[in-house]
């Protein structure tokens, strides 16, 4: 019986060291089990649903709440939109279709002043800084007479304010209006100047059933220039047909016209030195009578 009862006392104190041990092993100061490291319990996280609200941003988009604490996203850091513009003073640069216009320099300006009468209208002439994805570029600006830029148009429309005999403009006082259109596709930029030119009379003494006509030479002979509204820029040169019929393709823009060579002193032209307006996708008429002086 006594090696009964001390087989018993035996196997109860090893069951009870192994489940000390075993709580041991599965506690944060064991090793673990099979010594794979301190025992864990994995746990779950649910996340977090957020409202389905929105702000909105200075930019115009809209952002949502986000995270673990449901704050909203931050706005987009990028720059507002630069606004557009045609009016601009000196040095002040304006974005019109995709190109910065930045008037420099007054280089001239001739205009007739608002209170006195005069034989020319004048014109101003301004050195301006085109910029595009394309480079940059600068130019003499011409009122009324557009310039080349990429695929576009640049045109000087106005300058304000009024010229007066009895006042001075200042050049912080100076506005300037301009245009841009597309050059090449798109709007229509161009129009054109139709003319027409008769000569005579031609023989001394005319003939009602067989008049002298004038020959093909003698419209070749009288070309027609077109220049800038400054007067000075020659656009094209034009010579009649043989029929006296002459016409371009022009951008839009004012252009002064008028006899290529000097014209004597006895005759002369009759219809020109002209001042025109070439309007998009319209037709400028321009009728021209040469004296010749024979009579």
């Amino acid at each position: 019986m006594n090696k009964t009862l001390l087989m018993g006392v035996l196997v109860t104190v090893l069951i009870v060291a192994a489940g000390v041990g075993a709580v041991w092993a599965f506690s944060d100061k064991g090793t673990g089990l099979f010594g794979m490291g301190p025992a864990s319990v994995a746990t779950t996280t649910l996340p977090s649903v957020c409202t389905q609200e929105a702000k909105i941003c200075p930019d115009g988009t809209a952002v949502g709440r986000t995270g673990p604490n449901c704050e909203f996203a931050a706005c987009p850091t990028g720059t507002t939109p630069e606004k557009e513009s045609t009016v601009a003073a000196l040095n002040q640069r304006i974005l019109s279709m995709d190109v910065h216009i930045t008037p420099l320099e007054v280089l001239e300006d001739s205009r007739c002043p608002s209170d006195v009468q005069c034989i020319q209208a004048g014109t101003v002439r301004a050195r301006v800084k085109l910029e595009g994805p394309g480079g940059t570029q600068i130019e003499t600006m011409v009122l009324g007479s557009p310039v080349s830029f990429g695929n576009k148009h640049v045109t000087l429309m106005s300058v304000t304010p009024a010229k007066n005999s009895k006042t001075t403009i200042t050049p912080s006082n100076y506005r300037f209006t301009f245009s841009v259109s597309y050059g090449m596709g798109g709007d229509v930029t161009t129009g054109t100047l139709s003319g027409t030119m008769a000569i005579g009379p031609v023989c001394p003494v005319e003939n009602v059933n067989n008049p002298c006509k004038p020959t093909p030479e003698m419209y070749a002979a009288h070309q027609v220039a077109v220049y800038a509204a400054n007067k000075t820029t020659l656009v094209k040169t034009l010579t009649p047909n043989a029929q006296g019929a002459f016409s371009a393709s022009l951008p839009v823009g004012t252009y002064y016209v008028t006899m290529a060579q000097p014209q004597p002193k006895i005759g002369g032209a009759t219809g020109v030195p002209a001042t025109l307006v070439i309007k998009a996708g319209a037709t400028t008429p321009l009728a021209i009578s040469i004296d010749t002086g024979i009579r």
